[in-house]
C-alpha cells in the first residue's frame, strides 16, 4: 500500500466490528472521509456479525459524518446479482 502512495486498507464491516471489539475503538484507525458512515449506521449486521461496536466507534471518531448519516437515508441502487 505504501509503495503505491497509500496509507489505508479497506476492510468489510464485520471485520471492522471484530477488530474494534478486540483492539478497542481508540486503537483502530478509521479514515472517516473514506468510510460510508451513512451506510454502516443503517445496518444491523454484516453476515452474522452484529455491527453495534462499529457504529458506536464511528459515532465517536466520525461524529460529523455519523450525525449526517442519521439525517440522510441511503438510496440503494443495487448491484449485479442483488435482489433490489
Amino acid at each position: 500500500i505504501r509503495a503505491n502512495g497509500g496509507d489505508s486498507w479497506c476492510i468489510c464491516m464485520w471485520a471492522t466490528a471484530s477488530l474494534i471489539e478486540k483492539a478497542g475503538c481508540d486503537n483502530v484507525h478509521i479514515n472517516c472521509q473514506a468510510t460510508d458512515v451513512a451506510y454502516v449506521q443503517q445496518q444491523y449486521q454484516d453476515g452474522s456479525k452484529n455491527l453495534d461496536s462499529a457504529k458506536v466507534c464511528l459515532q465517536k471518531k466520525c461524529s460529523g459524518a455519523a450525525s449526517l448519516a442519521q439525517a440522510r437515508p441511503v438510496e440503494w441502487i443495487g448491484e449485479v446479482g442483488s435482489h433490489a
